[in-house]
């Protein structure tokens, strides 16, 4: 690349501190500032120093990226994120900006989510407890008031019941415990196309009995950055739940909607019965379940296994045409902190 600070006029500099933004110019090689603007000065203050080490140490883990983003947080809270470009071999142009009080407020939005999923969660698990034990118990009282009275048989009936209420706990118990398995994400570059494909042909002769077509339109060199295994599941389950729902010549599309140096979009459609609005806020609720024999963990997983990741999946009210549509977002490089905050705005 050519060399920009050699051809850097003072009348960029002039400019540069007109705006409403930091920005550094800076030398890796060997460490130099070579221009901060007064925006940058003002809002670093004493920090100046500090942030100048760290995005010199960071300048060294991506120095492979033409650009990347990160975030420097000090102790006391105050939080800069930046964008750093690469110009040259050694130079870099660096946007920087105070996001101390929009981290606060994204922070209230993901710790209000959270709450609110929360107590959602607590009221599905009083109710899924609650009935087995309200049940079990009249069983009992029943059993004690007359057992002097019936005879075997009658007894049997009373303990098998109260034997099958105490399964229904015992299973619902599991299945919590399932959900609540710790799960390391070990990311690493794999190749998009190649894991839906091989989902696909795992249920190929489900979907050949029930005439199920299947359309993917994503490029075939298309790298993403997750751990392979997981991100296998994720797309598993969507497809499994599409197989449960679909009638026989239904559709699934796999699009690549968009994609940047960061993420890529993917929207999962298929044209079963829709998901009623009021319900898509509780579809990635542990144990919801619009199925009469469904576990309603396979979406609550994958929500938590996409995260895991540094990505997300969420439901969008579909096209004409779909029933039901998910986007995910993966990532197709490391997640940052700050980038994190970008999958929580969309």
């Amino acid at each position: 690349m050519e060399n920009f600070t050699s051809k850097f006029p003072s009348q960029l500099g002039t400019m540069f501190n007109r705006i409403s933004i930091g920005l550094i110019l800076l030398r890796k090689d060997p460490p130099e500032i070579i221009f901060s603007n007064d925006f940058f000065k003002r809002m670093a203050s004493d920090r100046e120093s500090q942030i100048f080490e760290l995005i010199f140490k960071n300048l060294i883990e991506f120095e492979q990226k033409e650009i990347y983003r990160c975030d420097i947080t000090f102790n006391d809270g105050f939080v800069v994120g930046y964008t750093a470009y690469r110009l040259s071999e050694s130079e870099h142009l660096v946007f920087l900006n105070n996001i101390t009080h929009k981290r606060i407020y994204f922070n209230n939005i993901e710790e209000n989510y959270f709450y609110d999923r929360l107590s959602n969660l607590l009221a599905e698990v009083v109710h899924e407890i609650g009935n087995p034990l309200t049940a079990l118990t009249t069983t009992l009282q029943v059993l004690m008031e007359y057992i002097a009275e019936w005879d075997i048989s009658k007894k049997k009936e009373y303990l098998q019941r109260s034997i099958d209420e105490i399964d229904r706990l015992s299973s619902y118990l599991e299945r919590m415990r399932n959900f609540s398995r710790r799960v390391s994400a070990q990311p690493s570059t794999a190749s998009l196309c190649g894991i839906v494909r091989r989902v696909i042909m795992q249920n190929q002769d489900l979907m050949e009995q029930r005439h199920i077509k299947v359309t993917c339109n994503i490029p075939d060199n298309l790298m993403v950055v997750v751990d392979e295994e997981l991100f296998h599941q994720v797309l598993l389950n969507l497809v499994v739940n599409s197989l449960d729902s679909l009638p026989p010549f239904g559709k699934i599309s796999i699009t690549l909607e968009d994609a940047n140096e960061f993420f890529v979009i993917l929207a999962y459609r298929n044209d079963g019965p829709p998901i009623p609005e009021e319900l898509m806020t509780k579809i990635f609720l542990p144990f919801f379940t619009t199925k009469q024999k469904g576990s309603g963990i396979g979406l609550a997983v994958s929500l938590k296994l996409m995260t895991r990741m540094g990505g997300s999946l969420k439901i969008e009210k579909p096209e004409e045409g779909w029933g039901v549509k998910f986007i995910l977002i993966i990532p197709v490089t490391e997640v940052t902190p700050f980038e994190k905050q970008l999958i929580i705005q969309r």
